[in-house]
């Protein structure tokens, strides 16, 4: 309801809203058909439960205006919003706009979202809006993002993977937009909650969708003649801090086939950043391997203060040389 009151509390009227329902097993589709009773501009479309990759894209297939753009289910946005970004892309003439930052809350609804919202705006072309979101500048959350129709709507998220795949989605749609916007202001309020799909504990499917994602995400920079120092600088940290507990667990319990695309997957990264050959998972995680509860980016020229502790375990010097030294001998 918390979405749905931030809807209608639009300054602007000029917008409208499609609900996909996946498959809600709550009184959520009575929720919604009472809205669209009462206000003509939301539409409700019900499918079996596919997860959100589906949903949106079902949600695509019914695009009527000049712009669109995605809202979870437990997120809310700023009372200005529609008006804000509608100004913005119209005056400007955007492809897109993107807004880097969204306000992250939990429980009781911030007083900012009903306050006026400041920020800066900057416009680039297709190329240096493809090199800033590559190199770590932009992220790619499907949520604070408003799309010009005609040059998105042909896209679709792939329906395989459940998690980063807005961020595959926002790769491809670099290809389409010609005119891009980056805004310091957050219209967007993320909610969050320990069982969003984001937050859950991962499989072994969606480890190997993190690996797929990574590896076309470092495809692309490659592509636009990004250099594995940059790639490192922008995707090291995010890409091993992730892992370095979570793969090596997924990996002992998953079967060969799946281990066997998770090795192939470290290995193309391991190309394209320019590290040495990487066997298997064991031997590129050593927390796995090696069991001194952290994992460092020694391979590519990582320096002490770049390793991941695990809680309660600090890195020192001496056990950095000990480690350098037993990977060059694995």
């Amino acid at each position: 309801m918390e979405l749905i009151d931030s809807l209608d509390r639009q300054t602007s009227h000029e917008f409208e809203v499609i609900f996909v329902n996946d498959g809600s097993t709550d009184n959520s589709q009575e929720i919604l058909d009472a809205q669209c009773r009462k206000d003509d501009r939301f539409h409700c479309f019900c499918q079996r439960n596919q997860g959100v990759s589906v949903a949106r894209n079902a949600g695509m297939e019914h695009i009527g205006g000049d712009y669109f753009t995605f809202v979870d289910s437990d997120d809310i946005l700023n009372t200005y919003t529609v008006e804000d970004w509608i100004r913005t892309v119209v005056e400007k003439n955007l492809d897109c706009l993107v807004e880097q930052d969204l306000t992250s809350f939990s429980g009781q609804i911030p007083v900012e979202v009903s306050l006026h919202v400041d920020g800066k705006l900057s416009v680039y072309g297709q190329q240096e809006a493809k090199r800033r979101f590559l190199t770590g500048s932009w992220k790619g959350f499907a949520a604070g993002k408003i799309y010009r129709t005609s040059c998105f709507c042909h896209l679709r998220f792939h329906h395989e993977i459940s998690l980063w795949e807005d961020l595959l989605f926002f790769i491809q749609a670099l290809e389409s937009g010609v005119s891009w916007g980056f805004s310091t202001e957050s219209h967007y309020f993320y909610r969050q909650m320990k069982m969003s799909l984001s937050h859950r504990a991962l499989t072994e499917t969606t480890m190997s969708n993190v690996l797929d994602v990574s590896r076309q995400a470092l495809n692309a920079m490659a592509h636009e003649g990004i250099s594995a120092q940059e790639m490192q600088k922008a995707w090291s940290d995010n890409f091993l801090c992730f892992y370095h507990h979570t793969l090596p667990q997924i990996y002992a319990k998953s079967g060969e086939h799946q281990r066997h695309h998770m090795d192939e997957c470290l290995q193309h990264v391991a190309v394209l950043l320019q590290m040495p050959p990487i066997g298997k998972v064991e031997t590129f995680f050593m927390s796995s391997l090696y069991g001194h509860g952290y994992l460092t980016w020694l391979r590519i020229g990582r320096v002490a203060k770049r390793l991941c502790p695990l809680p309660g375990r600090k890195p020192t010097v001496k056990r950095v040389f000990s480690l350098r030294e037993k990977l060059q001998y694995s």
